[in-house]
């Protein structure tokens, strides 16, 4: 590791803290009263769990990569296994669009005129999508076979949508143009539904890809002349970072909007889950007018998970069964039995303290703490930063496609600490992130990686790798 390629390795991490750092800060300081209970157990727990990832990831970055380095052949020898995947995946998020907008046939006429309707109109389209998310699958398209089969294909959907951009520039004319038709119908289904989370999702897989990019061009920099090409990838870097989140919030503040309750913000009576503003907020000083607006949502997103947290404090700890911490799993086995729904701490501050559950929101340590407890979420904090850490260095050194998956989970988790458990919340990122850990954990050394490539010949030499190697 070059020393001045170092500094970069802890960069997600020391974005991720000062992250949640501002999220508190906004949490105490910004335009809601919220509501701390048992204040010295709330803060030293969030103390202690940034304290608890930022060690971890120490402990993780310091671990030893694998001595495969990922080149040219092996992207391509991955590119041939996912593409007729990426077909399978396309016609998967094309038959889920129709049963989200409710379409009963295979008519993609009336699928664009939903998508369009619902884009111009996205708050209606998003009251409408809500007034149907509890129904089941007996009228949908394709009925209880399809349902079933997007349980099974949940462990690979993502994953190969997220390979099918690392590994792009392998894939062939046609598979590249189906990567691009699912992207745009991804992005055209939550569009026209009014919500925030999968034009988020991939916006942020571009953004982690061309951070890994750069960082790998950073450490194979000659070192004549390299500190300015290091300065100037840098700045690419933070400037990329910068134009990203400006879309995002404009999108997000664009869409909030249209819900059309936000707009009452002035109104004495505008209240989260019975919060009101605090007008006196010194957020409203020092920002202009402008963007109140993008404050009080942003602030409602990043904020109301922290109230949850500590309304869940109110009440005693009981088992979660260890499905707990996921919503997607509560779900599936509430079929079965409500024991872990009804033993979770979402299900009982609703009915104890009208914190409505699945609408208001609750922090990652939240779900955590249904089966750890508050007190347990510490090393489980630990373990995702290590987990975290290692998959980001082997993205860096090896370039492995798995890790960069990984890598791309483990951001999007930290992302929503705050907010709820994003990773875990459905079975699209829950199933998906567990087959990418064991295709990345069994891809980490040589054997290994021979076992899931396939044939022995694939193997190439150590000597002949390093020799290649651009790390």
């Amino acid at each position: 590791m070059k020393p001045d390629s170092k500094k970069f390795l802890y960069l997600p991490v020391t974005v991720i803290a000062a992250y949640l750092a501002f999220t508190l800060i906004l949490y105490v300081a910004g335009p809601f009263k919220w509501v701390t209970y048992h204040p010295l157990l709330f803060w030293s727990l969030q103390v202690l769990y940034i304290a608890a990832l930022l060690y971890g990831w120490m402990i993780g970055i310091r671990t030893t990569v694998s001595d495969h380095r990922w080149e040219a052949w092996d992207n391509k020898r991955c590119a041939e296994m996912i593409s007729p995947l990426i077909t399978v995946n396309f016609l998967y998020e094309l038959i889920n669009a129709l049963r989200r907008f409710s379409i009963t046939t295979f008519d993609i006429r009336k699928l664009l005129q939903a998508i369009l309707t619902g884009a111009t109109s996205m708050g209606s389209a998003y009251n409408t999508l809500q007034a149907g998310v509890d129904q089941t699958s007996a009228g949908a398209l394709g009925g209880m076979a399809v349902t079933l089969f997007n349980l099974f294909w949940a462990f690979f959907a993502f994953n190969v949508f997220i390979l099918g951009f690392i590994l792009f520039k392998n894939l062939s004319t046609y598979s590249k143009a189906v990567q691009l038709l699912t992207t745009g119908l991804i992005i055209g289904e939550y569009l026209g539904t009014g919500t925030n989370i999968g034009v988020f999702r991939v916006i942020l897989i571009f953004v982690i890809l061309y951070l890994i990019r750069v960082i790998r061009k950073n450490r194979a920099s000659l070192p004549s002349g390299s500190n300015t090409r290091k300065k100037n990838n840098t700045y690419k870097v933070f400037i990329f970072a910068a134009v990203a989140a400006v879309f995002v919030l404009a999108l997000f503040s664009r869409i909030m909007q249209s819900r059309g309750g936000i707009l009452l913000w002035q109104s004495n009576t505008y209240n989260v889950g019975g919060i009101y503003l605090n007008k006196d907020s010194v957020f409203f000083k020092i920002l202009p007018s402008g963007l109140y607006i993008l404050l009080i949502a942003l602030s409602g997103y990043l904020c109301q998970g922290y109230y949850g947290m500590s309304l869940c404090m109110r009440v005693p700890w009981e088992p979660g069964a260890g499905i707990g911490h996921s919503m997607a799993l509560m779900n599936l086995f509430d079929r079965v039995s409500p024991v872990a729904h009804v033993s979770s701490y979402q299900y009982r501050i609703a009915e104890l303290f009208g914190w409505e559950e699945g609408v208001r929101w609750h922090s990652m340590y939240s779900w955590i703490a249904n089966d750890f407890t508050f007190w347990g979420v510490i090393p489980i904090m630990f373990f995702i930063g290590m987990l975290y850490a290692m998959a980001y260095k082997d993205a860096v050194i090896t370039n492995n496609p798995y890790a960069k998956v990984v890598t791309y989970y483990f951001t999007l988790l930290s992302i929503f600490i705050p907010c709820n458990n994003q990773l875990f919340q459905s079975t699209y990122t829950y199933f998906a992130f567990v087959s990418a850990l064991i295709f990345w954990l069994g891809t980490r050394g040589r054997k290994q990686f021979r076992i899931v490539l396939g044939r022995r010949n694939y193997w190439r030499k150590e000597a002949k790798t390093e020799q290649n190697t651009v790390c």
